[in-house]
């Protein structure tokens, strides 16, 4: 029994799929940097690395779903994925920036002034993917489908005398 594995390069090469991946290394390098060199001193380091890390997770999670050519979200579920993930984002980088990029004075703290660079640049890459997917949910609501071949519209007109229309193509 062969096992076949194809990948959608179309997906792969899409803005969708790069900006997917832009995230996984930038929220690689932040939960990277953290666990790496013990930053976790207070609770904003903390938030910072399980939002990092829950990101990266279920981020690549639907990247490797969706280069296998499946959908794992439809487009309004992708608008409030990336929201929810850019609101996380927003909130950690705030609390970072606070109590952890100053005094630059030791080597750690340049190293949380680069987390907090990095999350300033997933949270813009969110932000991003954010209103991309809310123009394609917008689109994907609003569009109307063409009637089928054969369709039969009934319509009331002034008189009160019903008209049939058949809809050819």
């Amino acid at each position: 029994m062969k096992c076949k594995y194809t990948l959608d390069s179309k997906y792969l090469s899409s803005g969708c799929g790069i900006r997917k991946l832009v995230s996984l290394g930038l929220g690689g390098g932040i939960f990277g940097i953290i666990a790496r060199n013990n930053i976790n001193t207070n609770d904003s380091a903390e938030a910072m690395l399980w939002v990092s890390v829950f990101a990266w997770v279920t981020t690549f999670i639907f990247y490797v779903y969706r280069a296998h050519g499946k959908v794992a979200f439809t487009a309004c579920g992708e608008f409030y994925y990336s929201l929810v993930m850019t609101i996380s984002y927003i909130v950690t980088t705030v609390f970072w920036g606070v109590y952890n990029t100053f005094p630059l004075s030791s080597p750690a703290n340049r190293r949380g002034l680069l987390v907090f660079i990095l999350a300033i640049l997933i949270c813009v890459n969110y932000l991003e993917q954010t209103i991309w997917s809310g123009i394609a949910s917008y689109k994907s609501y609003t569009k109307s489908d063409p009637p089928a071949e054969g369709a039969v519209n009934e319509a009331v007109v002034e008189n009160g005398k019903a008209e049939v229309e058949i809809t050819r193509l």
